[in-house]
C-alpha cells in the first residue's frame, strides 16, 4: 500500500475512532486498546436487521465496564443512524425494518410479473416490448 492510502486509512480509522468514542463514552485510545470491530446481524433470509460492535476477547473489563449499553455477550447494538449520516433516508430504513418476509414479497413480484405476461395484447411489437422491458425492470430490484 502506498502512503497516501496509508494515510487516508489511518485519517478514516482515527475518524471512526473519535465517533466510536464519543458514542459509547469512553476515550479514543480506550477505543483502540479495545478495537471494535462492526458486525452484521443477519436473518435466516440473510438480510441485515442491524449492526453491532463485538470487542477482541481479552478486551480490558475496565474500559467495557465504561461502555453504558453492552450485553451480557458484550456487544454495544448499533441503530442504523450510528453508521450512516443524517442524510440516510429514514422512509427507506421504516419500510426495510417492517417488512415481513422479503422472500414472500419476492414471490409475489414473480407471481404478478407471470400475471402480466399472460396479458393479450394486440399484435403490436412495440407494446409486447415495452411490457416486457417494465416487467423485468420490476423483477430486477426484487431478485
Amino acid at each position: 500500500m502506498g502512503i497516501a492510502k496509508e494515510q487516508l486509512y489511518d485519517n478514516q480509522q482515527e475518524a471512526f475512532y473519535e465517533t466510536l468514542a464519543e458514542r459509547l463514552g469512553i476515550t479514543c485510545d480506550e477505543v483502540e486498546e479495545i478495537e471494535p470491530q462492526i458486525k452484521e446481524n443477519t436473518g435466516s433470509d440473510g438480510a441485515v436487521y442491524g449492526y453491532y460492535l463485538s470487542f477482541k476477547e481479552d478486551a480490558p473489563r475496565e474500559i467495557l465496564d465504561k461502555i453504558e449499553g453492552l450485553d451480557s455477550n458484550d456487544c454495544f447494538w448499533l441503530d442504523i443512524s450510528d453508521l450512516y449520516d443524517e442524510d440516510y433516508d429514514e422512509e427507506q430504513y421504516e419500510y426495510i425494518v417492517k417488512k415481513k418476509s422479503p422472500y414472500n414479497d419476492c414471490i409475489t413480484s414473480i407471481e404478478e410479473a407471470i400475471q402480466l405476461l399472460g396479458l393479450s395484447l394486440k399484435k403490436e411489437k412495440k407494446s409486447k416490448y415495452i411490457l416486457y422491458r417494465q416487467i423485468y425492470a420490476s423483477l430486477e430490484d426484487v431478485i
